[in-house]
C-alpha cells in the first residue's frame, strides 16, 4: 500500500497529486474535512504554500471550496473525451478499498461536471456511480430516482 507524505510545490502533476493526497488521507484515516484543517497547510510547500496562504478564509474552510480553488489554480480543464474514456474506464473491484473507489469517482465526477452542463445532476450522477459498481454489488442496487440496497 502506498505510504508517505505527499508535498505539493505547484510543479508536480495536480491530478496524480491529488490522488495521493487521498490515499494520504485514507491511510491517516482522516476525512477530506479533518485534512483541510489538519494536513493540506502543511503539505503545500514553496509556491503552493504562497498561492494557499493568499486564498480568502471562505477558500480554505472546506474540502469542495478549497478543492475547486486548487483545480483552478492548478488543473489544466480536461477534455470531454479524456473525462468520458476515464468514467468508463473506471470499474469497481470486488475485493478493493471501496471509500478509494468512491474517492476516485467524486474526482472524475467534478471533471465531467465541469466540462458539462449537466440536467439532472444528481440522477445521471447516481445512474454513472451504478454503473461503475462490481456487477455483483450493482444487482442488489435498485435505482428509481434514488438509489438503496434490496434487502435479500
Amino acid at each position: 500500500m502506498w505510504s508517505g507524505f505527499p508535498t505539493f510545490t505547484g510543479v508536480e502533476d495536480a491530478e496524480v497529486w491529488l490522488q495521493d493526497y487521498g490515499l494520504f488521507l485514507l491511510e491517516s484515516d482522516l476525512s477530506r474535512e479533518e485534512g483541510v484543517a489538519q494536513a493540506f497547510s502543511l503539505l503545500v510547500r514553496g509556491k503552493a504554500k504562497v498561492w494557499y496562504e493568499s486564498l480568502q478564509v471562505e477558500e480554505n474552510l472546506d474540502w469542495a471550496t478549497l478543492e475547486v480553488a486548487f483545480r483552478r489554480r492548478y488543473v489544466a480543464n480536461p477534455q470531454w473525451s479524456e473525462v468520458k474514456q476515464m468514467m468508463d474506464n473506471l470499474k469497481q473491484i470486488l475485493d478493493g478499498d471501496f471509500r478509494a473507489f468512491v474517492w476516485e469517482f467524486e474526482a472524475i465526477w467534478s471533471k465531467l461536471f465541469k466540462v458539462t452542463a449537466v440536467e439532472n445532476a444528481n440522477f445521471l450522477k447516481m445512474t454513472k456511480f451504478v454503473d461503475c459498481l462490481h456487477v455483483k454489488v450493482r444487482d442488489k442496487v435498485e435505482l428509481d430516482g434514488r438509489a438503496r440496497m434490496r434487502r435479500q
